[in-house]
């Protein structure tokens, strides 16, 4: 099994490097009337395909936060965090994870995608052994999905993602598919000059 604390050191040293990078190329790349920098926060409820004991379905949700870095004509790398939770009569799973995400400006429509690495937590609910209740492994994640704007603050969100699980090598990886939709609320912080930042 991979060490937690090694996966954990080059997630940050990769979201480091996306911090850095706007400060490097300076803020000309932004378009008028795009943020430099801006946070959003969302939650949604999730349906989950565990591919894992045999199950059809999980019930959870997931939350989370992106800073965008910039803007790049349409597109506005950033950088995600994001908590999914999910139980079902097999196994309950946690995922903690964050990575680079890039969106794009198609007028109300925000599409983007993501790339996550994390750690998770897979629960058994029938466990074979009393003494071996649970397990965790490095998550990696790949999906995307869409805003659609409702106004400056607010946008409905649908998402899709795709997890890489392999707690135990003796065990073959399985990879859950979850499906989502909520909110999404955009912050907006004003300069020392009265306008967005």
């Amino acid at each position: 099994m991979k060490s937690p604390n090694r996966t954990f050191g080059q997630l940050l040293s990769a979201v480091g490097l996306l911090l850095l990078a706007p400060a490097c190329i300076g803020q000309a790349a932004a378009p008028a009337g795009v943020e430099a920098m801006r946070l959003q926060a969302f939650a949604m409820l999730s349906y989950v395909r565990p591919d894992f004991g045999g199950a059809l379905k999980n019930a959870g949700g997931t939350v989370g936060a992106d800073l965008n870095i910039g803007s790049f004509g349409r597109f506005e790398p950033s950088v995600e965090v994001r908590a999914v939770g999910s139980g079902g009569r097999v196994s309950n799973q946690y995922a903690y994870s964050g990575g680079p995400r890039i969106e794009a400006r198609y007028g109300p429509f925000r599409p983007y995608v993501d790339l996550l690495l994390g750690y998770g937590i897979i629960k058994f609910d029938k466990p074979a052994s009393p003494k071996y209740t649970q397990d965790n492994s490095t998550v990696t994640t790949f999906g995307g999905g869409v805003d659609y704007a409702m106004g400056r603050s607010w946008a409905l969100r649908a998402d899709i993602q795709r997890q890489s699980w392999q707690y135990d090598k003796a065990v073959p990886a399985f990879h859950p598919i979850q499906i989502s939709g909520g909110l999404r609320y955009r912050f907006h912080f004003r300069n020392k000059h009265g306008g967005p930042e």
